[in-house]
């Protein structure tokens, strides 16, 4: 879940969205957060629908890197390739002892 603050600027309005997260390396919750700046022209209404829609695509991209941080951690293509590295390595050792 989002949190919006209104905060006033030199030209306006703007709105602070944070979202928290858990640090994939250290298990904390760390704050991520970013500044929108409304069009001008805006009326309430509208900024309010626009915040709405801003705040859900932060909290997506949010969601999204920590799941891209999870399967790069953990991607069964990067598992397989070290399991065939240690099979070929075991291959080598059983030749060598074979010949020796």
């Amino acid at each position: 879940m989002a949190t919006v603050i209104e905060r006033p600027s030199k030209h306006g309005m703007t709105y602070r969205i944070m979202v928290k997260v858990r640090d994939m390396g250290s298990g904390k919750i760390v704050t991520k957060s970013t500044t929108w700046h409304p069009p001008e022209g805006l009326r309430q209404s509208q900024i309010i629908k626009e915040l709405a829609i801003e705040e859900r695509r932060f909290e997506e991209e949010c969601k999204r890197q920590q799941i891209g941080a999870r399967a790069t951690q953990f991607s069964p293509n990067t598992t397989s390739r070290v399991r065939r590295g240690l099979a070929e390595k075991d291959e080598g050792r059983k030749v060598a002892q074979f010949f020796h």
